[in-house]
This record gives structure tokens, sequence and C-alpha cells, in this order.
């Protein structure tokens, strides 16, 4: 009996931190659709219209993507322009992907 007590209250804290991180997602993808989001892209691509890691390596290859340089999830500025860059389709998701390892791995060391 009490076997059972414990794993239907492991379930519901797994459930509660899976909602949290559910909402705090939502919470942060709500801010690309607002104004004040897409007048900075827009501004920040006129500045910098090429992808800033292929352009590192020589590449010339338009940006389509503005990104945060540290995720407004682990703090970084919601509209500095230091924390911005412009990203291709491909440096993004590699960026993305990396970020995504290394909080995986930070949450589980």
């Amino acid at each position: 009996m009490q076997r059972r007590r414990r794993s239907a209250k492991r379930a519901n804290q797994r459930a509660n931190v899976k909602r949290r991180l559910d909402e705090q997602q939502a919470e942060l993808d709500a801010f690309y659709s607002g104004k004040h989001w897409r007048k900075a892209r827009t501004a920040h691509r006129a500045r910098e219209p090429l992808c800033r890691h292929c352009s590192r390596r020589g590449v010339i290859k338009p940006g389509d993507v503005v990104d945060h340089i540290v995720e407004r999830r682990d703090g970084g500025s919601n509209y500095d322009p230091a924390n911005l860059q412009t990203l291709c389709h491909q440096c993004h998701h590699t960026k993305t992907i990396e970020e995504r390892e290394r909080r995986h791995h930070a949450t589980t060391n």
C-alpha cells in the first residue's frame, strides 16, 4: 500500500514539474508574438542582416532569426542589443540543441 502511495506521490511531483515547465514555456513563447519584440527584431535585423556565426567562418549568408545570445530563461536580457544576434535557421537550430543539452546536463548533474 505504501509503495502505491509513494509511486503516486512521485507521479504527481513529475506532473507538477511538467506543468510548471509548460507554463514557463508558454510564457516565454508568448513574448515572441508581442509588439515590442517584433519591433526590436525588425530593428536588429536592419542593423545585422547576416548570420553572425556564418560570418565568423567567412560565409556570407542572410540571417533568418534574431536570437538571444544568453537565453531569456537563463537570465538574458529581452531587448538589449548586446544580447541579440542574427542567425540563419541552421545556426540557430544548432545553438538551440547545444543550449538544451547544456541545460539538461546541468539539471542531471
